[in-house]
């Protein structure tokens, strides 16, 4: 199982989940990272909040800052 460590995932990177969805890290755990998904046009049809842990296995991409 992928962790964040060996995935190189920090706070401030920009991550593509499985689902398409596009976020900024915010804080990093062991096997998830919570991402502030309010830069997506339509986060509110998706989301209540815009704040939402992500599984590692669900980031399809990493783009470093």
């Amino acid at each position: 199982m992928e962790n964040v460590e060996s995935l190189g995932v920090k706070t401030g990177d920009t991550i593509v989940t499985t689902k398409g969805w596009k976020g900024v890290v915010t804080a990093t755990l062991t096997n998830t990272v919570v991402v502030d998904f309010s830069s997506m046009e339509n986060f509110q049809e998706l989301f209540e909040h815009e704040k939402q842990v992500v599984r590692v296995a669900d980031i399809k991409e990493l783009i470093a800052k």
